[in-house]
């Protein structure tokens, strides 16, 4: 009988212990639960893990969580002395401070001692957090039973880190890692004992021991404390450390803020009851070698009325966001700096040629197909007569050099002929979702860039060019994986490939093409020499938003000047100021990489004037990437006859010869006679603003025999091919006609 006693009775105490330890760990517990979600203030980091920013939570409270080994060991040792000194010798409910507090206050005949635990502070907070009534005694065993429930769910450590996370220290700071930056200026780790033991007072009165307003009285509580300790703390350092505490400024700090912004904004609640740090993308180095050459070239643009400029560099490969400048100076209110000029919609001018330039080597074009950069008109409901930077019209020019000089009107033609709805598709397939509200009022013009997008967009769709025709979508959270050396490394993201590695490759050659750029900017060049990159400048309309875009094998980088106001720049800057800056940037950040060279492609000597493969008529040659079985025709501008070199340009070149007085033949082509300008069906527009003697539409008649142009039916013009008249410009419907002993055409207008 007696062993079965001795079996049963501990067996019984086992099992009643379990059963009691299960309904404190998993009875419901709603109040916690609730508490337990709590935000916490996210600290955001750069890809390095340097501070960004402590985000402040909705009512600008600031709540950080650290682990328990973030907090140096003498701290930890402190806060428990100073709250609960037994805390690892009981289940939550200290019996032995209970019965000490019971005795001190019934001598006293008040409350003059209090036995609460940490988890019973917890489990206070939790009461509070849900809006409880006062403190009674109902609610200390309300108190005392949660803390019993916390220890079943919690280990210590799990405690100590939510405790220490959760104090309040007043001035809208809770935990003891916020604390030590709002009162001493430093991170918690980086504390001193003693300041240690002056922050760990302050919970149980903050207004009174606050060492910066109280020191003396924040140091006696202080003393009182230390004597808890096993190791010593003089008062003269304690007064050295309170004295320190009132000279030092809150350490909260707010690097790259447009971008801090951009990340909050997309912040999901798992980032806020976490307490992890968000590790981001950015690159302080990079962020602030962006920040200075734009503010460099700000700084000197004053006389052109530029305020303001925005810049954004990513790995070209990942599209990991590495600096982000939404303006010039985030806190100068004159000139709007919280702004975000990286995300704000403008009209980008020509940075979006180049990939107008790539759908057309995707469709059949090669760099030296010839293109025409001659007076034209687009359109049919809205007249559209493009003009180049130079204000010159250079004939047949090949691919090559339109896009590298930037030439308006070879890119206008081939928006026209590509289809602009076929060009919309392609961008807003890069990213460029700004365009898809713009899409139905889009015209030829959006090759010069006259619709509205932003820099995000361009430097993100700009990827495609060293990603080989695979973009890179702009993210700001770094994942990593630790490597076989420990390297930190950044996963990949990636879009779906839009062009070919071949087409990638011709884009970036011809950007990075000192030599083709001289027809529209001269001998200048373009900064970049001694390294691989590609450049692309751009200039808006009345040079209001002046844009350059760059890339190298392993980053883009692109920057925006202007006013945030809108306001029209004074004089002509023209893109050289972004350039400078984008080519800084570039050549801070490149690492001496190599673009790659498909294997597909080979190089053939051609014209420079037709782009065809070069004879012995030409005078020159040069040479030019192709595909494999892509090989050029053969020059049909240069003829030798009877021993003589001549040239023999297309007939819609004629009008462009006679007005710069070039003398060469022409070959007319079908019947020899077209009206090449205006298209029939087009419609211009009558601006009352303006002199009526000064407004004209040009009529263009080409061909080689003698012709007489009519315009609804009356005589205005006769003579040699080609013709050039200009039709004044009055409201009504007009037939022209223009006939020769062989053959007519005609086309009608209508003037509005």
């Amino acid at each position: 009988m007696i062993r079965k006693r001795i079996i049963v009775f501990p067996a019984a105490a086992l099992l009643l212990f379990l059963t009691g330890w299960l309904l404190l760990k998993f009875t419901p517990y709603p109040q916690w639960d609730s508490f337990s979600q709590r935000p916490y203030s996210p600290v955001l980091t750069d890809v390095q893990g340097t501070e960004l920013r402590v985000l402040p939570l909705d009512n600008g409270l600031r709540r950080i969580y650290k682990p328990l080994e973030d907090y140096p060991d003498y701290l930890v040792d402190i806060f428990i002395a100073a709250e609960d000194h037994r805390f690892y010798h009981h289940p939550g409910v200290d019996v032995m401070a209970i019965m000490r507090a019971a005795k001190q206050n019934a001598d006293a005949g008040r409350i003059v001692s209090g036995a609460s635990t940490i988890s019973m502070q917890l489990a206070g907070m939790a009461v509070a957090e849900a809006g409880a009534g006062d403190v009674n005694l109902h609610s200390k065993l309300s108190e005392a039973y949660g803390a019993l429930r916390l220890e079943a769910r919690y280990s210590k450590k799990e405690l100590l880190e939510i405790w220490l996370a959760s104090l309040p220290f007043g001035h809208n700071v809770e935990g003891a890692a916020a604390a030590a930056r709002h009162y001493f200026g430093t991170e918690v780790k980086n504390l001193s004992p003693e300041q240690a033991l002056l922050l760990a007072v302050i919970p149980r009165r903050p207004e009174l021991y606050a060492p910066s307003a109280h020191p003396d009285k924040a140091v006696e509580a202080a003393l009182a404390l230390s004597l808890q300790l096993t190791f010593e703390i003089s008062e003269d350092c304690l007064r050295d450390a309170a004295a320190g505490a009132s000279d030092a400024e809150a350490y909260w700090p707010n690097e790259a803020p447009h971008f801090v912004n951009w990340v909050q904004s997309q912040l999901t609640p798992d980032f806020y009851t976490t307490g992890m740090p968000v590790r981001t993308t950015l690159d302080l180095e990079a962020q602030h070698i962006l920040q200075s050459a734009l503010n460099a070239r700000v700084e000197t643009a004053g006389h052109y009325r530029i305020s303001n400029g925005a810049g954004l560099v990513i790995d070209a490969q990942t599209g990991g966001v590495l600096a982000w400048a939404g303006s010039t100076d985030f806190y100068n209110d004159s000139i709007s700096g919280q702004i975000d000029g990286v995300r704000i919609l403008r009209q980008p001018g020509s940075t979006l040629k180049p990939f107008l330039y790539s759908l057309a080597l995707e469709s059949g074009f090669t760099a030296a197909s010839i293109l025409p950069d001659i007076p034209m008109t687009f359109g049919n409901e809205e007249v559209y007569i493009p003009q180049n930077y130079n204000q010159r019209f250079n004939g047949p020019v090949r691919l090559r050099t339109a896009l590298s000089s930037s030439l308006n009107i070879p890119a206008v033609y081939l928006a026209e002929k590509l289809g602009v709805s076929v060009f919309a598709d392609l961008l807003i397939s890069l990213g460029f979702e700004s365009l898809k509200s713009q899409r139905n009022s889009l015209g030829v013009g959006i090759a010069l860039g006259n619709a509205e997008v932003s820099l995000f967009e361009l430097v993100q769709a700009y990827s495609v060019f060293p990603g080989n025709g695979i973009p890179a979508a702009v993210h700001w959270q770094a994942e990593y994986q630790e490597s076989v050396s420990g390297s930190v490394q950044t996963e990949v993201v990636c879009g779906d490939r839009v062009f070919s590695t071949d087409t990638m490759f011709l884009i970036r050659d011809i950007l990075s093409d000192n030599v083709s750029r001289i027809l529209a900017f001269g001998r200048r060049r373009m900064g970049t020499e001694g390294f691989d990159a590609m450049l692309k400048t751009g200039t808006s309309n009345q040079f209001n938003n002046i844009w350059a875009v760059g890339a190298t094998p392993s980053v883009v980088c692109g920057i925006w000047m202007g006013n945030f106001s809108g306001e029209t720049v004074i004089g002509s800057p023209g893109s050289g100021l972004p350039a400078e800056a984008v080519t800084s940037v570039l050549n801070s950040l490149q690492k001496g990489e190599k673009f790659p060279q498909p294997a597909g492609l080979h190089q053939v000597a051609v014209c420079p004037i037709s782009g065809g493969a070069v004879t012995d008529a030409c005078p020159s040659s040069m040479s030019e990437w192709f595909r494999i079985a892509e090989e050029p025709e053969p020059c049909s501008f240069h003829r030798k006859e009877g021993g003589m070199s001549s040239i023999v340009y297309p007939p819609e070149y004629s009008s462009w010869a006679q007005m710069y007085g070039i003398d060469f033949k022409t070959e007319a082509s079908g019947t020899g006679l077209s009206i090449t300008a205006p298209a029939d069906g087009s419609v211009f527009f009558y601006d009352s603003s303006l002199p009526a003697g000064g407004q004209a539409v040009p009529v263009e008649v080409q061909g080689r025999a003698y012709a007489v142009l009519s315009v609804n039916g009356k005589r205005v013009s006769e003579g040699q091919l080609p013709l050039r008249w200009f039709l004044p410009v009055k409201p009504g419907t007009y037939i022209l006609e223009a006939e020769t002993a062989d053959g007519r055409d005609s086309v009608t207008v209508r003037i509005r």
